[in-house]
């Protein structure tokens, strides 16, 4: 555990010496220069924002127990709320920046591999209440608790399924149809995300991007990343370091970048 620490701060270092800023500079094509400056870099704050760090507050101060059935590491057992919070909640800036993005690029539906305590969900679904997001998590212990998030946020536009991803995807993408966004938020390893991949390209069309998160997380996830950056689906590819996100439209630049949030 500490070697992929060490190995996560090293490759960090490595990707702001070469990343973009989200002011734009040196970004020549058009689309990417308004995502990345208008998108990823805005600051404005969105009413749906406060309301999602109030839950996340709870949630961090939330000391009862609940039993976590983990399909990723394998490790379950009963947790506390407030350390799974801690531990697997994405940080408002990262989570907001999914917001912006899912209003920017409205897309037709969303699909969320692996809910944790709902904040994320929740910063997707409060993009459009007209546009439904499928998410998908192993523990119905934690979708609880997410729902009861969502129930307070007065969001009805999720759909959550519980189970392994292995076992629920087909029938969430049956469901949904063609993907509009994809969030892949689940077992961070190259086989896995693979699969991941496999499934959810399949669903694809000029319109769809997924979003892939952590991907510096370790070698194994980085060669995932590398592995479908190169993909001939996939024309514009975005390194954000925390994250990462594919474009298929044939009419945009068959470019990667690497921006800084």
């Amino acid at each position: 555990m500490i070697a992929i620490h060490l190995y996560y701060i090293k490759r960090y270092l490595q990707f702001l010496l070469k990343s973009h800023s989200t002011r734009g500079f040196g970004i020549h094509s058009p689309f990417v220069f308004d995502f990345v400056t208008n998108t990823l870099g805005e600051t404005h704050p969105y009413y749906i924002y406060s309301k999602i760090e109030r839950l996340r507050r709870n949630l961090l101060f939330d000391e009862s127990e609940v039993y976590v059935n983990d399909y990723g590491t394998g490790k379950s057992g009963n947790r506390k709320i407030a350390a799974i919070a801690g531990k697997s909640l994405k940080p408002a800036n990262q989570a907001q920046a999914l917001h912006r993005i899912a209003v920017r690029l409205n897309p037709r539906n969303i699909i969320e591999l692996g809910t944790s305590l709902g904040t994320t969900t929740a910063y997707l679904a409060a993009s459009d209440s007209r546009r439904t997001v499928y998410t998908i998590e192993g523990s119905d212990s934690l979708l609880n608790v997410a729902r009861t998030c969502w129930r307070n946020l007065q969001l009805d536009n999720i759909e959550s399924y519980c189970g392994s991803i292995e076992s629920q995807i087909d029938n969430v993408l049956q469901k949904a149809g063609t993907i509009g966004m994809a969030f892949v938020d689940a077992n961070h390893t190259n086989e896995a995300t693979t699969l991941y991949w496999e499934k959810l390209s399949a669903h694809t069309d000029d319109k769809s991007f997924i979003v892939f998160d952590d991907i510096h997380w370790s070698p194994d996830m980085e060669n995932a990343w590398q592995k479908i950056c190169i993909n001939p689906k996939v024309t514009l590819s975005l390194d954000l370091y925390y994250m990462g996100i594919v474009f298929f439209n044939r009419d945009l630049p068959h470019e990667s970048y690497q921006i800084r949030l």
